[in-house]
């Protein structure tokens, strides 16, 4: 089963995105900065990253360059 990790600091695009996500089966792990996606990202495996690039502690930029 895949596992993606959901990025984004509004939360209603967060909302949509999961239910879309979770309706075909995926397990989603979310975060709402840029810094707990980092932390995510070291900690854990995904098969795909959907990742928001303007967002506030750490840019989308900011978490590829982690990565």
């Amino acid at each position: 089963m895949a596992r993606v990790l959901l990025v984004d600091d509004n939360d209603s695009i967060r909302r949509l995105v999961l239910k879309m996500l979770e309706r075909d089966g995926i397990t989603v792990d979310q975060a709402c900065d840029g810094l707990e996606a980092i932390t995510k990202l070291q900690e854990n495996d995904y098969d795909l990253t959907i990742l928001d690039l303007m967002m506030p502690r750490a840019s989308g930029f900011d978490v590829l360059a982690s990565v």
